[in-house]
C-alpha cells in the first residue's frame, strides 16, 4: 500500500462541492439616475412615472408639446362631468 492519504472525491450536487455564492440582484433604477442618463443622452424627458413596483418610465419629447388627445380621453372626461 501506499502511504498517501485517502481522498474522498466530491460530488457535483453536494451542496458541500463548491462554494455557494450570493444572488447578484440587478440595482433598481433611481428617478435622479435615469433623468441624469436621459440628459447625458441628449434627449427631453415630457414625463417621469414612478410605478408602485418601483419601476421608472420616461416618456419623452418636448415638455411644452400640446397633449394630445384620445378617444379614450374624450370617454374618461365625459363620465367627470
Amino acid at each position: 500500500m501506499t502511504d498517501e492519504p485517502k481522498v474522498d472525491h466530491l460530488k457535483a450536487n453536494e451542496p458541500s462541492a463548491q462554494p455557494v455564492k450570493p444572488s447578484c440582484r440587478a440595482r433598481r433604477v433611481t428617478l435622479a439616475s435615469a433623468l441624469k442618463q436621459a440628459r447625458k443622452a441628449g434627449v427631453n424627458v415630457k414625463r417621469a412615472d414612478i410605478e408602485p413596483d418601483g419601476r421608472v418610465s420616461l416618456t419623452f419629447g418636448n415638455p411644452n408639446d400640446p397633449v394630445t388627445e384620445n378617444e379614450w380621453d374624450r370617454v374618461l372626461h365625459r363620465d367627470k362631468n
